[in-house]
């Protein structure tokens, strides 16, 4: 299996987001992805559904 090579540029936002950006002007399209890296293996002890309550926040 080849694995493509593909050109990114990665930016740490003063926020602390990353931001990766990819260009490719081949067509007309923008595409935009946003990733949480939160779920119930962050949550403290004795408090969970707050990931789960979260995503449904989320999808609203």
């Amino acid at each position: 299996m080849v694995v493509p090579e593909i050109a990114y540029t990665r930016t740490l936002l003063p926020n602390g987001l990353t931001l990766v950006v990819h260009e490719d002007h081949k067509a007309p399209v923008v595409a935009v992805s946003v990733w949480y890296h939160v779920g119930s293996g962050d949550e403290p002890k004795g408090k969970s559904g707050l990931a789960h309550l979260f995503e449904h926040l989320m999808f609203s």
